[in-house]
């Protein structure tokens, strides 16, 4: 089984987000993104007794998500994939290539991530296109899941993520045990009990315009925030934007209130906090 999961920094800022994969009780996986976390988890892991490594140049991911990724998936799969929960790990096999399997993925919908050996990649790539195609399975790139991202909620290392960003701010609490000791705990105590001075926000954007990365959010002629992502999402039919916004209004603390603000070189936006 999987878990979606953080890492901090000793101030409490982000490292990185990813999913955790228990594949029993000495061997874990960390899948993440584009931040730091293999250098962390090295750094951490020193003088413990825990091994460290790293499979970036070893193991290819590929992603098969949509509504019909289980029935692709399963022409091409030696094990049931309906025994396979949210966030499930299951390792079979795929086109007769050694893969590990998790109901994982970032659009929201049903989907797969398939880790196996960089050099048998194009192997089930083949494989998959030739039975995903005849069902209208096409090629997505990563604008394209970010739109689904977006769409979903779903925040994103590098964007609304980063070391400056805590879980709280980001509206993780929730998924912090306070029971627990961890790197970072201190720091986040603090900020629990002083008080989150900031958030992310999620807006919406009347009419089709769409705003830009850094653009200022303003209410009553200050500024309470600034755009960190922003697009036209296709399914909602909305101009949309995530925002890291200083919580001045009472309202943001409220899901999908409904607040005129405006965004710097754009026009009138609705906001929702996260």
């Amino acid at each position: 089984m999987g878990l979606f999961a953080f890492l901090t920094y000793p101030h409490g800022g982000v490292v990185e987000d990813g999913i955790i994969t228990r594949f029993n009780d000495r061997k874990l996986w960390w899948v993440g993104g584009p931040g730091p976390a293999e250098v962390w988890l090295a750094a951490n892991a020193y003088g413990l007794d825990v091994e460290v490594r790293s499979y970036l140049d070893q193991i290819h991911l590929c992603a098969v998500q949509g509504p019909k990724s289980r029935d692709i998936m399963q022409a091409v799969t030696d094990k049931d994939l309906s025994a396979v929960p949210w966030f499930g790990m299951i390792e079979a096999k795929v086109c007769g290539i050694d893969t590990v399997i998790t109901r994982t993925g970032f659009t929201a919908e049903l989907g797969y991530d398939l880790h196996l050996p960089v050099d048998q990649a194009l192997e089930v790539y083949q494989g998959l296109r030739e039975i995903g195609e005849p069902q209208g399975m096409v090629l997505c790139g990563s604008q394209a899941m970010n739109i689904r991202r977006m769409e979903a909620a779903i925040l994103n290392i590098g964007a609304e993520i980063d070391w400056t960003t805590t879980p709280l701010e980001l509206g993780w609490d929730r998924m912090i045990d306070w029971d627990r000791d961890f790197i970072g705990k201190e720091a986040l105590a603090a900020q629990r009990d002083n008080g989150v001075k900031r958030r992310i926000a999620g807006l919406t954007l009347e009419g089709d315009t769409v705003a830009k990365g850094s653009d200022a959010v303003l209410h009553d002629g200050a500024q309470v925030g600034t755009i960190s992502s922003a697009m036209w999402g296709p399914t909602i039919e909305k101009s949309i934007a995530f925002a890291c916004s200083i919580p001045r209004m009472a309202g943001w603390h409220r899901p999908y209130c409904r607040e005129p603000i405006r965004c710097h070189r754009s026009n009138r936006h609705t906001p929702s906090l996260l």
